[in-house]
């Protein structure tokens, strides 16, 4: 079987979302969607400012969002981590697996990098490092894959 190019892996992105929205019982007459471009595998969309909707169209064989949905269900709670909530993962009814969480309040750092200083990006870095370490320590890392 050919691999989709990258156009038509977003044009079947584009395709799948509202039937994940209705998946969702989300309303799928006019969403507000955003699609993020700083990601760098996953095709990324943002709804209605409150849902992001990520797709893993560029290598589906890998099975990543497993052990992210994984995280956010079992690991959140344990390690007190500010994670989003999980509302769904799917890797079977679609051409492409599907990772749907809430949105955490805030900015995306991608876009606000730049305009940071560097003391400031320096204590970001430092903090992310920090809640990062606790994930690492947080016992029984879960699915394997």
């Amino acid at each position: 079987m050919r691999h989709p190019q990258a156009a038509e892996r977003l044009a079947m992105c584009h395709d799948m979302l509202p039937q994940i929205l209705e998946a969702l019982g989300h309303p799928t007459t006019t969403p507000h969607v955003t699609r993020h471009e700083h990601g760098w595998v996953n095709v990324c969309f943002e709804v209605d400012e409150t849902i992001i909707v990520r797709i893993n169209a560029r290598d589906p064989s890998l099975r990543k969002f497993e052990r992210e949905a994984w995280v956010y269900q079992d690991i959140a709670a344990r390690a007190r981590l500010p994670l989003p909530k999980l509302l769904m993962h799917d890797a079977h009814t679609w051409p492409y697996p599907v990772l749907v969480t809430t949105k955490l309040p805030g900015h995306n750092l991608a876009e606000r990098w730049s305009t940071l200083a560097e003391s400031q990006r320096g204590e970001l870095a430092r903090r992310a490092g920090s809640l990062l370490a606790r994930l690492h320590t947080t016992r029984d890392l879960g699915p394997r894959g």
